[in-house]
């Protein structure tokens, strides 16, 4: 049975988070996930008891966010992308949602156009570690 529930900060610390994002996310460190916390609204997904998967918004002003997402390795993708479209289609989300996605992670991609988001453009050397990402971004 699939639970969508207010994000906690210790359910982080529970993911056991998929290779490719491993390493992106400082998943052991409660105060970035207090962090996320207090950036907007966000949620995890539940299937069985276990976290698969946690995601939110961040709020840059009104009417515009960036999304993020950690999902758990082996996290069935069919329900946490049900819970994610519930999410994104309710009244109280910004007309701009946005998300980066590594431009080598081919699952993400493929998963950030499945939740409606469209390809931007190339964000050159965007991450901490000088890895080039991909914006999408969801209008309504």
């Amino acid at each position: 049975m699939t639970s969508l529930v207010p994000f906690e900060p210790a359910h982080l610390a529970r993911l056991e988070v998929q290779e490719a994002q491993r390493g992106t996310f400082p998943v052991d460190d409660p105060a970035y996930a207090l962090s996320l916390m207090k950036a907007g609204p966000c949620w995890s997904v539940f299937i069985g008891g276990r976290v698969v998967a946690c995601g939110g918004l961040c709020m840059q002003w009104e009417g515009r966010a960036v999304a993020w997402a950690i999902i758990s390795k082996g996290a069935p993708l069919i329900p946490v992308t049900r819970s994610v479209l519930h999410v994104l289609g309710q009244r109280c989300i910004p007309r701009r949602v946005e998300c980066f996605v590594d431009v080598s992670f081919q699952e993400g991609i493929r998963w950030a156009e499945m939740l409606g988001f469209q390809r931007e453009g190339l964000m050159r050397a965007f991450s901490p570690d000088g890895r080039d990402h991909l914006l999408f971004s969801r209008v309504v």
